[in-house]
Order: C-alpha cells, then structure tokens, then sequence
C-alpha cells in the first residue's frame, strides 16, 4: 500500500544539557520514507530537518511509557532506536499509529509462481492484506461517536442548570440579595465556559471523524487496488498453468502416437 499521511507531531529530544523537551514539527508519511520539517511551508522547499526509510529499519509503533499517562503519545520502534512522538489528540495518534504499521507495497509477499509446488495451491502464495489499520480507523470514530453523545449529555444538563441558575439570580436580585446573586453569575459564568469547551470538543470531535473517515476510505481503496493486483496475478498464474498442462497433454499423446508406431512396425 502507498501510505501517506501529514500533520503535527511533537518530538522528544534530549539537549546539550542534557535536558528532554518536546518540540513541535510538521511529519510528513510518502510511502516509506517519513520525515519532518519546521512547518508545512517548507515542504518542497528544502531538505527535511529529519528523515527515516521505515521498512529499511524495521519500523513500528508501540504504546508510551506504561509511567506516563498521556494517550497521545506513542513510540516509533526504528533500526534499534525509540523515537517517542506526542499527537495533538488521542484519535490522531491512532491515525498516525495505523498509517506507520500499515505495510508498504515494497514489503507485500511475493507474488507466486506459476508452477507451485506439489500439494500447494495456486492462492498459497497470495498476501492477504491487513486489515488492522482500517479495523483500528474504525475503533477510533466508535470512540468518537461515543464521546460526542457523552459531550451531549453533559450539553443538556448544563443547559437545565444554567436556566435554572439564571431563574434564581433573577429572584435574587428581584429581593435585592446581592450576595447570593453575585454567586450565582459567578456560577453562570463557570457554566457557560463549559458549554464553550464542549462546543469546542464537539468541533474539535467532527474535524477528528472526518480526517479518519478520510484515511479510512484511503486505506480501504489501497486495500482493494492490492486485491485486484493479487486477483489478476491469479489469473496469470491460472492461465500459465493451463498453458503448461496443455503441452505436457500434448507431448504425452505424441509419446504415444511415437510408441504405438513403433509397435505397429
């Protein structure tokens, strides 16, 4: 498959000091090769700060350190070296996770040939590709649906609560408590920047669902390309077999053409 991914992605480094700090970097997945630059305007206009060829090095991705609770943040297993990398959320870390172990065409198994071996069959030799980075795609927008309706739920109460609110403040200054009003709008406020973080979530939650639909359907299109590369592969390894089978057939009734002459003479 030809994998391709970009966005932002924060990088651990170590300093002179010897100090780790992270540091924010445009990545950029083509295929195998994975790189990163300062920001996306200098894609294409020069070397890249960073590169690495995946499949040379034997790449994959793991979870973070089990002592660090951060669900964004996830290492990148390369040539015997952890890069550990941090997303701007759980769901794009799970993209990015998927798009890195997603197999390249380069490391797909090699088609078979057209004379297998005895007992083999002819489909022995196929790869079947995986399904996991698209299954993993899935996971993520079930969780994201299921956190929207969490967000709608809390929306509603808050929305109970902050009319509520609002109808006690109105009594309160209504019989001239000052006091207890001005708590009240103290608690509007706190539950109207609520409602505001949520609203933010919940765009932040659509924009999250599109981008892994989009990968999704991408991934899903290199899954069947590959399957109708590997189905027409089959049928010229079909077609060489009953070409062969016709000439071994041919060449047996000339041996036996030959012998019966011979017997006849």
């Amino acid at each position: 498959m030809n994998r391709s991914l970009d966005g932002w992605l924060s990088k651990l480094a170590t300093t002179r000091s010897g100090t780790s700090m992270w540091q924010r970097r445009w990545f950029v997945l083509s295929g195998d090769r994975l790189q990163y630059f300062n920001s996306p305007g200098d894609v294409g206009g020069g070397d890249a700060k960073w590169t690495l060829e995946l499949s040379a090095l034997g790449a994959s991705t793991s979870d973070g350190p089990a002592d660090q609770a951060d669900a964004a943040r996830f290492e990148l297993l390369a040539g015997g070296q952890a890069y550990s990398l941090r997303a701007d959320s759980e769901v794009e870390a799970e993209m990015w996770r998927a798009a890195l172990d997603t197999p390249t065409a380069g490391s797909a198994l090699p088609a078979p040939s057209a004379e297998p071996p005895a007992g083999m069959s002819l489909f022995d030799g196929l790869a079947v590709p995986a399904a996991t980075p698209a299954a993993a795609l899935c996971a993520v927008q079930l969780g994201l649906l299921r956190q929207r309706a969490s967000r709608e739920g809390e929306l509603a109460s808050l929305k109970q609560s902050r009319a509520a609110a609002q109808a006690a403040q109105a009594e309160a200054s209504a019989a001239e408590e000052y006091e207890r009003a001005a708590s009240l709008a103290a608690e509007l406020e706190a539950l109207e920047g609520r409602e505001a973080e949520l609203a933010e979530g919940e765009a932040e939650g659509e924009a999250s669902y599109a981008r892994a639909a989009e990968r999704q359907a991408a991934l899903l299109g290199e899954q069947r390309s590959l399957w109708a590369d590997q189905v027409g592969e089959a049928r010229r390894c079909l077609a060489a077999r009953e070409e062969v089978a016709a000439r071994e057939a041919t060449a047996r009734e000339s041996l036996l053409e030959a012998q019966e002459e011979r017997l006849g003479e």
